[in-house]
């Protein structure tokens, strides 16, 4: 119905029913205010399983036996690098380089047409070690043609084109054939027709070679086909990148920086978890137009789990183990439940006793994880039960709030036709006022005459 605003009774009857509505309004309103005051708190323990979540996961690594078979690789020459896999063991290693591995490069005689390249014979043909690979001819038309088509056949081979001056002073070209892999068994030919084009090789295809513990009864000679020789020893993988006169020592021992990153990684996390906990629970203080303070609870200040789980984390990385202090390895508490990590305690502690370093920290490292995965776990965490309870009332709060939208509609709707008929009503007795008026004055002048 659409709504006049006080044409009869003068009154802003538009803004009375908003006023009206404002009142209506005021139980959506709260269940918003509640809606976003869930919405804060969701995000907030988001933040915070997402930092927990990671601390379960690197604590959980830093525990298993795995973890602490780390091992490094050092080489008494800057040519000769290796990489201990997980199933290297500490040993030592003297070898000498002999040959480095390298791939074949040859060239074709000088031509100027590819008929006197081929003989005006078909296939050409590209044989890497067993393997031959037909050349596309299709549209080869000329020298640059035939380059394109060897380097799209997949046969391993590139091929670029070189010019070189002719005897009259034209030019003429050669090809230059270059093997993608190296290793002698990655040695290749050009045929025509079944017959084998002259090449001069520039470079021969061949292996790396070493010898194992030189100049002694058991030296053993070791060929590669790259310049990799995998699992030399179990889990090593050592690479070259020249010849070297005098021998090579690796050493492969403990790696003392990467068991320190477990320990540095597992109280940076707890750090960072501590840090995220206490953002979200600690009161900020602001100022209002006056200059008067007004303090403001954290978002999860009342949150007794989010509470228990920064004390329960705290004492997961301090209490001791066995009796023994984790100061000793290099992790203390600080007065304001921090951690700090000493690395030059930690290696320090490593070089004397690995073994107890190893038992204590992954002691540690089973209890910080035992706390961050009760709280985090994907299903039956606690802060993820939060998460997962908290969404369900906000989308009840929204199907709530959207219910109020008709509600309102609705009233709406009926008090405009409540100020309407009220005008309408008015108007109709200002009609009949103006009728009685008029019906009094006329009787009141015929009883003059």
């Amino acid at each position: 119905m659409p709504q006049i605003s006080g044409m009869v009774s003068g009154l802003d009857t538009a803004s009375i029913i908003n006023s009206l509505m404002n009142v209506e309004k005021l139980p959506q309103l709260q269940l918003g205010d509640k809606r976003t005051s869930l919405t804060k708190m969701v995000t907030a323990l988001q933040a915070v399983n997402a930092r927990v979540a990671s601390l379960a996961e690197n604590a959980a690594k830093a525990a298993k036996p795995q973890s602490w078979e780390a091992l490094s690789a050092t080489s008494s020459t800057t040519s000769v690098t290796a990489a201990a896999g997980a199933t290297a063991s500490a040993t030592s290693l003297t070898f000498s380089v002999d040959k480095v591995a390298s791939s074949q490069v040859s060239l074709t005689d000088a031509f100027t047409e590819i008929a006197d390249l081929t003989g005006g014979a078909l296939p050409l043909t590209l044989r890497v070690g067993d393997n031959a690979t037909e050349i596309d001819m299709t549209d080869v038309q000329n020298v640059a043609d035939l380059a394109v088509a060897i380097n799209k056949s997949g046969a391993g081979v590139s091929a670029s084109v070189v010019s070189v001056p002719g005897g009259d002073g034209t030019s003429v070209y050669r090809l230059q054939l270059t093997g993608k892999n190296t290793g002698a068994d990655q040695a290749f030919s050009l045929q025509a027709g079944g017959s084998d084009v002259a090449l001069t090789t520039a470079r021969a295809a061949s292996d790396a070679q070493i010898t194992l513990w030189p100049g002694s009864g058991a030296e053993q000679t070791v060929t590669s086909s790259s310049n990799t020789f995998k699992d030399l020893l179990t889990g090593l993988d050592v690479t070259i990148t020249k010849v070297e006169e005098d021998p090579v020592t690796l050493d492969v021992r403990r790696d003392t920086a990467a068991l320190t990153k477990l320990g540095s990684n597992l109280v940076s996390q707890l750090n960072q978890v501590l840090g995220e906990i206490k953002n979200h629970t600690t009161a900020t203080t602001t100022t209002d137009s006056r200059g008067n303070p007004i303090v403001s609870p954290g978002v999860l200040s009342s949150n007794s789990g989010v509470r228990r789980l920064s004390q329960d984390l705290v004492q997961a990385g301090s209490l001791d183990v066995d009796g023994r202090s984790p100061s000793e390895i290099g992790i203390t508490v600080n007065k304001d439940g921090t951690f700090t990590f000493d690395e030059k305690k930690f290696a320090e502690a490593m070089a004397a006793d690995p073994a107890r370093v190893q038992s204590m920290l992954t002691a540690i490292s089973e209890r910080v994880d035992k706390v961050a995965t009760a709280a985090s776990d994907k299903v039956t965490g606690t802060i993820t039960q939060q998460i997962t309870s908290s969404d369900k009332q906000i989308s009840d709060l929204n199907t709530r709030i959207t219910s109020w939208d008709s509600v309102l509609t609705l009233r709406r709707e009926a008090l405009e036709r409540q100020w309407a008929n009220l005008e309408t009503a008015l108007s109709k007795l200002n009609s009949q006022s103006s009728w009685l008026t008029s019906v009094t004055a006329a009787m009141a002048a015929s009883t003059k005459s």
